[in-house]
């Protein structure tokens, strides 16, 4: 093996201590990361149920506003056809 001059040793023991820092530091903030990703996929699950929860809520309101104008509608219709009939509009019989 050919001889290594301690300058050399010693440069490349610095390079390989600031490699292994450098790596450590990494790894560290790997797992922070992580942790960091984990917090948002747990959260992200909470609003995506909520969101769920709201389309749902809003649905049912939909439906029920559907039923009450369906209603509406229909009593137009018998009272323009009570109208067109000859009656008043207050349900008096025709004249």
């Amino acid at each position: 093996m050919p001889w290594i001059s301690r300058r050399v040793q010693s440069e490349t023991a610095a390079l390989v201590a600031r490699l292994r820092a450098r790596a450590e530091q990494a790894e560290a903030a790997t797992r922070v990361q992580a942790g960091a990703n984990g917090i948002l996929a747990a959260r992200s699950g909470d609003t995506e149920a909520e969101l769920r929860e709201q389309v749902r809520q809003l649905r049912v309101t939909r439906d029920g506003l559907l039923v009450q104008l369906s209603r509406a509608l229909g009593y137009n219709d018998e009272q323009l056809a009570a109208i067109d009939a000859g009656a008043t509009v207050k349900g008096g019989t025709a004249a």
